[in-house]
């Protein structure tokens, strides 16, 4: 019976069989530690205070006049779009349903570069296929 041997497993393995020194394999720092700078859990959690501000500058917009002959792209966002959808955002879109959408799976913040970056971690399924010759 054949063990499979972990990507932890061989990276923990490296060193001791000589392989470290090597510049493949060179070692580097890994931080682990959520207080010494690693991956910090993140949860989408806008306060209503924020969306109630955001709603009432959109509908407080001041739009400007209608350039008549141009129902294409031309002189920039066209005028209807950008009405009906500024309606839409005001009256319809559920903010807190987007929210718990973009809750559902486990999200992080880490500084890479001296930038944080927002990101997922969602392991992929395994699809397995039948081929056929």
């Amino acid at each position: 019976m054949k063990t499979r041997l972990s990507r932890r497993a061989f990276l923990a393995a490296v060193p001791a069989v000589g392989l470290a020194s090597s510049r493949l394999f060179a070692a580097q720092p890994v931080r682990r530690s959520f207080s010494e700078g690693g991956p910090r859990p993140f949860h989408i959690d806008i306060p209503q205070a924020t969306i109630a501000r955001i709603l009432r500058r959109v509908k407080d917009a001041r739009w400007p006049q209608r350039i008549e002959g141009a129902a294409d792209w031309r002189y920039g966002a066209n005028w209807d779009y950008m009405k009906a959808l500024a309606e839409y955002w005001t009256t319809k879109y559920d903010w807190r349903k987007a929210e718990a959408r973009l809750n559902r799976y486990p999200q992080f913040t880490a500084s890479v570069g001296g930038y944080d970056v927002h990101f997922y971690h969602v392991k992929g399924k395994v699809l397995v296929r039948s081929r056929s010759c």
